[in-house]
């Protein structure tokens, strides 16, 4: 198996419940959140009190104070903002996000006040040929199971079938 580099971008209960899945399977993971405070206590803590408390952070996960540092060496870009925030965090992003990196966006939802999806989104930040690359990763799941690994179930979706 080939063990990648994971930038995950949002620190909520959802993006550190997949960033502890995918650490456990050797990959090295990179979170950045826009909440500095929180990040420090997830340090201090190995763990994520505030969002998934009870659910450790292994050892190969480490916080990041911006997102070019969490993005620099990704393979996998993991979006975990809410939706009402994926806008402005992928445009924080994008010029950190390698060519080949794949993008995984977890937010669900639409924007307030375009009715967008994430994908409408994303197209319209990176252009369509970034759709080749982004899958869409989706319930019906709660973070909690994840984190603790429980039986559940996920979903995901893309334009392109190979993503």
């Amino acid at each position: 198996m080939t063990m990648s580099n994971i930038g995950v971008i949002g620190a909520g209960s959802w993006g550190t419940a997949l960033a502890t899945v995918v650490a456990e399977k050797g990959n090295t993971v990179k979170i950045f959140d826009v909440d500095e405070k929180h990040l420090k206590s997830m340090e201090e803590h190995r763990e994520n009190v505030e969002y998934l408390p009870g659910v450790p952070l292994p050892d190969n996960i480490q916080m990041v104070y911006t997102s070019e540092e969490a993005l620099k060496d990704a393979d996998v870009v993991l979006f975990s903002a809410p939706a009402q925030h994926f806008r402005s965090a992928l445009n924080g992003a994008k010029d950190y996000i390698r060519d080949d990196a794949l993008v995984i966006d977890v937010a669900k939802g639409i924007e307030k006040g375009t009715h967008k999806r994430m994908s409408e989104i994303a197209e319209e930040v990176m252009g369509k040929e970034f759709l080749n690359r982004y899958v869409v990763l989706s319930g019906p799941s709660h973070a909690e199971e994840v984190g603790r690994r429980l039986p559940t179930t996920v979903a995901t979706a893309s334009d392109n079938q190979e993503s």
